[in-house]
């Protein structure tokens, strides 16, 4: 049967009793066979309303043999029965049952998104769920449970902000760094002049040398920023591979080979980001053409963890994103 993992979680009433009284009543039919269950950890609320009660999350390995709308179907009816009411995201919540991952589908319905689209970031999530599933894999990132649980309580704390041009990249990072709050790294164009890396006459270089002269300024900008020291955050906006997001309509073949070797090289002198996160912008064919290169890159092995927000309503944009770093903490 395939195997599936589930997030649990309370902050309202008697939490561990509800928690109990759910896990108890999922393994109850014969559909759905427990096959481990982590500790309960207590944990501060992340984005809604202010003064919520701290939470108890734990997560449940089982097979089943339901198929993923059904079994979500029966998650939400035992957070029915619990008394779980759904008037405001992110509010208090008597049950919440989360379907984080089945086998390695990727499903993405109006009902169903799996896996769980913010659980690869989550604290609350990857602790508990290292407990008990740390050898399955996050078929998104390609990473083990363990490894992104790893990368959580190892990384630098830095994020990088990216996106299609004019989707809000730096109107989201200042507003990110002012309340996180964190340190900022702005790639302004009257900033400070990089090296040149073309021999070509100022005013004659190539698309291909622009591009790279591009590069080099962001990477100077990064190697530069000192490392964050524990507790801190770095935010930049932008990231390194947009480069050839940006350029990949606008170079030869050969070009854009040469543009891609450089970023392998830029990154290889700089900090990883922690998380990304990518504005989703389709106001116009360029913005959801770069924006689709985005996506891939971002999901391509070995990436970090990412975030993806829509550019439509800024601060739904700012509430999720600052809701992920949080939940890194």
């Amino acid at each position: 049967m395939p195997t599936c993992l589930i997030g649990f979680g309370a902050n309202l009433n008697d939490r561990r009793q509800t928690l109990e009284a759910a896990a108890s009543r999922l393994a109850q039919g014969a559909a759905v066979r427990v096959t481990g269950r982590s500790r309960w950890c207590a944990t501060a609320p992340i984005g809604g309303p202010s003064g919520q009660g701290e939470y108890l999350n734990g997560v449940i390995r089982a097979e089943t043999a339901l198929e993923p709308e059904a079994l979500l179907l029966l998650l939400q009816r035992i957070e029915d029965e619990a008394g779980r009411r759904r008037e405001r995201r992110w509010d208090a919540r008597t049950l919440d049952l989360d379907l984080l991952l089945y086998d390695q589908l990727e499903i993405a319905t109006p009902r169903l998104i799996v896996p769980h689209p913010r659980m690869e970031f989550r604290r609350f999530v990857l602790e508990p769920a290292s407990e008990v599933a740390a050898e399955m894999v996050h078929p998104t990132t390609g990473w083990t449970i363990q490894r992104l649980f790893d990368h959580l309580q190892t990384a630098p704390c830095y994020v990088a902000v990216t996106g299609a041009p004019a989707a809000g990249k730096t109107a989201l990072a200042r507003r990110l760094a002012e309340s996180v709050p964190a340190r900022l790294i702005v790639d302004a164009t009257d900033g400070p002049r990089v090296e040149p890396v073309s021999n070509e006459p100022p005013g004659q270089l190539t698309p291909l040398a622009v591009e790279l002269q591009r590069l080099e300024r962001r990477t100077q900008m990064l190697a530069a920023a000192a490392r964050p020291k524990s507790g801190e955050t770095l935010i930049s906006d932008f990231w390194l591979e947009q480069s050839a997001a940006y350029a990949a309509k606008r170079l030869a073949n050969d070009d854009l080979a040469a543009l891609e070797a450089a970023v392998q090289r830029a990154q290889s002198r700089v900090l990883s980001p922690k998380l990304l996160i990518v504005l989703i912008a389709g106001a116009s064919e360029r913005q959801r053409e770069v924006h689709q290169i985005l996506a891939r890159r971002a999901r391509a092995a070995e990436r970090c963890p990412r975030l993806l927000v829509r550019s439509d309503s800024p601060p739904a944009a700012y509430e999720e994103a600052f809701a992920a770093i949080e939940a890194m903490r």
